[in-house]
């Protein structure tokens, strides 16, 4: 998160989303809850959560069919990557976009 300006709701700690679904939300259109997926990703023992668009993720060869989508970061101790690369280029592709915005277009869908 990190602070921005939106021009209905003033300065709010942004958040990341998909392209798609970033565009949607600037232009002001509706998106289909079937459209809709959450992406969260396990890290540092902390869980960070999105909200993504279907395509985004069936461009990363990602199971766009699942609604709830969990990927797990790096495991230092173990030395393990898990997720690690998909989750770098992921993020590399998300866009920021104001809270409030986003609320308002997944509101009332139910995952």
């Amino acid at each position: 998160m990190k602070p921005a300006f939106c021009e209905k709701h003033g300065v709010q700690q942004f958040v990341m989303t998909s392209p798609l679904l970033a565009a949607a939300i600037t232009q002001g259109e509706s998106i289909k809850e079937t459209d809709l997926r959450r992406l969260q990703i396990e890290s540092l023992g902390k869980t960070f959560e999105y909200f993504v668009d279907r395509e985004f993720l069936d461009e990363f060869m990602i199971a766009p069919d699942k609604r709830i989508l969990i990927l797990k970061d790096r495991d230092k101790p173990s030395k393990q990557l898990n997720d690690r690369l998909i989750i770098q280029k992921i993020v590399r592709e998300m866009k920021w976009v104001c809270p409030v915005c986003l609320k308002a277009v997944i509101s009332g869908m139910v995952f």
